[in-house]
């Protein structure tokens, strides 16, 4: 079915370029060009039967032909979609390219994007799971709010990034946090950062591409990203997804609900009204914008850094205005510009989606003037979406996680230096050779020596005399020294690299070499990891998006100085803090927050029955598993919302007769559901 594609594109491409050349008549595109219009030949026999055509001389039967073959596959398409997903898909892509008439094209996007999803033993519900993310509230049936909101985040967060301080003294690591106004958001919690600086994440790419390239309409996009560890960071990953989704739908103009069936609507009924009239003005979607055609249009939205990341560093001056190059202070400027860019996509000749190298548009295109937009008021769109401004304080921690893994691998370095290097060793053959035999007879004597060696090795390696003593005894006595130039070695590495000590208890470094050895995007395929595509059956256009954090560090003066005048709320908080609090704040596999301040209402009612314990839930299906595991997987009990006195729907376990379990538990999800 994508034999005409290949052949137009090929006639559009060749009629640009006319330009005589030399060359063979077969050339090397023609041959891959005819291999995959055999292996389309092959395919169409399986959507098709009626593949050949009698030759036909005259344009009339060629049209009744055309007319003909087409109500047969519509036909034959329809009969045998429900036994295959192929057969729906084509029969799907039909109806939205416009040759198939006559049919609902909200109702065969549902049964197409059902049976894609059974093919991968997945759910419209694991899809739903995805888009349900607790941190940007949303109405009850499941649509972006109207009106401006904080993300759902632990009340103790965090509205920007300043800097770190290392320690190398105490081996104390403190972050440095502004706290949000009253008017501010909350972009970042202690789990965020924990998360990032235990997973070593120092950049990340985030793309929502075409799951397969045979199906140029499919219904969902495919996510993948990089590095594959962000698998083990919902909140972060889930980032990257909603800023991508939401660059998406405001570039189409389709809103896409978060709910099953993932139903659509014009952005202009709800989520653009959350943005001021001239940013809405401006940033009209592409389709509004554009003039012309909008057939085959492919593009690629996505939103990076636009500036370095700016940062200084500095030593800590006591009272007395004396530096101590042991304290070393990071501070990150916060004049961080994001941006949005654009690029025109095309297929190549094997129907893989690729960056089109020939894009001639003008600077003027309707896509063109959209990323500026975009990019001009992104930091005022984020006042209203600050999911938009979480990126930047999760890109900051990134540089943060940098920093940490950076000196973490010096104090490595100096570790190993000081465990290979043999002065010690001399030092001790010296000493033997000058004291001769131990013990001389004379207790004093012996004493003596003892205390005077104990003192010239605690000076110069930073030995406690204490635990010192009884290796430096066996050595004397018996010449048994390995134990003791270990006992030394290992005094002097906590004494020099105590922050290499600190990094190890708390996990905060990432072994690349033996964990991160994947070069190119994916994704964790014991999971589901699509999302419905944004198009209706009005739009030809086509959109993939993405999301680059890559950081590039620039050290500049003043930076500090900037931070310190700032009038905003600061705070300091120990890694060991920050480590308890992360731990408090409790996520599932979607990334929903679930605090233990959550679990409420222990003890028995005045019924003698243990007394509601609600623990909330994001979606339906977190709620009923966790009541089916609850339940020793027996089938759990539904009941709805109870909208007088305001209670959630929840799900009850239950036993294997099916009768309700009485240990007050309510797993819950959806409206009044204290998430």
């Amino acid at each position: 079915m994508r034999s005409t594609d290949l052949f137009a594109k090929r006639i559009i491409s060749s009629s640009s370029k006319r330009t005589v050349r030399n060359q063979p008549i077969l050339s090397d595109f023609h041959e891959t060009l005819l291999d995959e219009l055999l292996k389309n030949i092959l395919q169409l026999s399986k959507v098709s039967p009626f593949t050949h055509m009698p030759t036909i001389g005259l344009s009339h039967d060629m049209i009744y032909m055309e007319c003909a073959g087409n109500e047969f596959l519509s036909k034959y398409l329809k009969s045998m979609a429900p036994n295959s997903s192929m057969y729906q898909y084509y029969f799907f892509e039909g109806i939205w390219k416009s040759w198939i008439d006559g049919e609902n094209f909200e109702d065969e996007r549902d049964y197409c994007m059902y049976y894609l999803l059974k093919d991968r033993q997945w759910t419209t519900y694991d899809v739903e799971d995805l888009l349900c993310w607790s941190i940007i509230p949303r109405t009850d049936d499941g649509w972006y709010l109207d009106t401006k909101h904080q993300l759902q985040l632990d009340p103790s967060g965090y509205s920007q990034v300043i800097g770190i301080t290392l320690n190398n003294d105490t081996g104390d690591i403190e972050f440095m946090f502004a706290q949000a106004k009253k008017n501010e958001h909350n972009l970042f919690d202690a789990g965020d950062v924990m998360d990032i600086v235990t997973n070593g994440i120092s950049y990340a790419y985030f793309t929502l591409d075409p799951p397969n390239v045979e199906y140029h309409s499919h219904p969902f996009n495919e996510m993948k990203y990089l590095p594959k560890r962000l698998v083990n960071i919902p909140n972060y990953l889930l980032t990257l997804l909603h800023t991508d989704y939401l660059l998406k739908m405001i570039s189409t103009g389709v809103e896409i609900c978060s709910q099953t069936p993932f139903e659509m609507r014009p952005t202009s009924e709800n989520l653009m009204q959350r943005l001021p009239v001239h940013i809405c003005e401006e940033l009209q979607s592409i389709v509004k914008k554009k003039s012309g055609l909008l057939t085959n249009s492919i593009h690629r939205f996505w939103i990076q850094p636009e500036s370095e990341i700016e940062y200084e560093q500095a030593y800590y001056r006591n009272f007395f205005g004396r530096t101590n190059e042991n304290i070393t202070q990071f501070y990150l400027s916060d004049k961080i510009k994001m941006c949005v860019k654009k690029h025109r996509m095309k297929y190549d000749e094997k129907g893989n989606l690729i960056d089109d190298k020939d894009d001639n548009e003008n600077d003027e295109s309707a896509e063109a003037e959209f990323a500026r937009v975009f990019t001009k008021y992104y930091d005022e769109i984020g006042e209203y979406f600050p999911e938009l401004l979480r990126l930047k304080e999760l890109l900051k921690l990134s540089v943060l996680s940098r920093i940490i893994q950076s000196r973490y691998e010096s104090q490595c370095d100096l570790a190993a230096q000081i465990e290979n290097d043999t002065t010690f060793e001399t030092y001790l053959t010296e000493v033997k050779n000058k004291i001769g035999n131990y013990p001389t007879g004379s207790v004093e004597a012996d004493e003596k020596t003892l205390n005077a060696i104990s003192n010239n090795i605690c000076k110069n390696f930073f030995c406690k005399k204490s635990n010192l003593k009884p290796y430096l005894f066996d050595w004397l006595r018996h010449g048994q020294h390995k134990a003791l130039v270990t006992f030394v070695k290992q005094s002097l590495i906590q004494c020099k690299a105590k922050l290499k000590f600190t990094i190890e208890k708390f996990s905060l470094h990432y072994d690349d070499e033996d964990h991160d050895d994947e070069q190119r995007l994916n994704n964790d395929t014991t999971q589901c990891f699509w999302v419905p595509a944004a198009f209706s059956s009005d739009l030809s256009m086509k959109v993939y998006g993405g999301v680059i954090l890559t950081p590039n560090p620039k050290v500049r003066t003043g930076v500090k100085n900037e931070s310190e005048k700032s009038k905003k709320s600061k705070t300091t908080e120990n890694v060991a803090k920050l480590s308890k609090k992360s731990k408090d704040i409790k996520t599932d596999q979607n990334g929903n927050i679930k605090s233990k301040s959550h679990v409420i209402g222990r003890g028995a009612g005045p019924s003698g029955d243990p007394k509601i314990h609600s623990i909330p839930f994001n979606s339906k299906k977190g709620a009923m598993e966790a009541a089916k595991k609850d339940g020793k997987e027996n089938r759990p009990i539904h009941h709805g919302v109870n909208y007088e006195k305001k209670e959630p729907a929840h799900w009850h376990p239950a036993d294997k007769d099916g009768k309700i379990i009485k240990n007050g538990k309510h797993y819950t999800y959806g409206r009044y559901s204290k998430t």
